[in-house]
């Protein structure tokens, strides 16, 4: 498996990846890194990580351009997976297209997501989830389709509130599953024990 991160922010899932794939490129190697985000965390890490990174911007309206930019990168580095670690834009169906695996019936592209969905797709899951004061929430792995945060589901995890949790208490304990549960769905993926 050959795959490309594609992270908006700091990079702490894509930096949990890396290291935990480091010594295990014959399974997983990470062959680049691409962000949209000229000020995004990741860019550096990769600096620090030896691993190819380019920023790809997107400006308004021109989707279509930035995908097609972001593709052919990813197939110059020759990255046949792609796993979505705080990429704050949504791919568009033919860009999942690109990617979609007839004999597996879905697209080699990866998304963490912070809620047990099908609650909460979209932006803003943490904060909605603490909003609504439900005694639990979770992130979600899974293979990206071509709506938001509808695709089929490799691994949920579930943490629960406490009655003293502050919405930084209740997120970072939601961050600490994301990083385990992404392992494990690629873990799973490799093994291909998910259907």
């Amino acid at each position: 498996m050959k795959a490309v991160i594609l992270a908006s922010g700091e990079g702490t899932n894509a930096e949990n990846i890396v290291s935990f794939f480091e010594n295990k490129k014959d399974h997983v190697q990470i062959v680049g890194i691409i962000s949209d985000q000229p000020e995004s965390g990741v860019l550096k890490k990769a600096k620090r990580w030896n691993i190819p990174a380019v920023l790809i911007k997107k400006k308004v309206r021109e989707r279509s351009i930035h995908e097609r930019e972001v593709f052919n990168q990813i197939i110059k580095w020759g990255g046949d997976w792609v796993f979505l670690a705080g990429y704050m834009r949504v791919l568009g169906p033919n860009f999942v297209a690109k990617f979609y695996d007839e004999g597996k019936g879905h697209s080699r592209i990866l998304n963490i997501h912070p809620s047990l969905l099908p609650s909460f797709r979209g932006l803003r899951a943490y904060e909605r989830a603490f909003e609504a004061n439900i005694p639990f929430s979770g992130v979600s792995v899974h293979f990206v389709d071509e709506g938001i945060d509808t695709g089929q589901l490799l691994v949920q995890k579930r943490f629960f509130r406490l009655e003293e949790d502050s919405f930084e208490d209740f997120k970072k304990r939601g961050q600490r599953l994301e990083h385990e549960a992404y392992i494990e769905a690629i873990s799973k993926v490799l093994k291909g024990d998910y259907i």
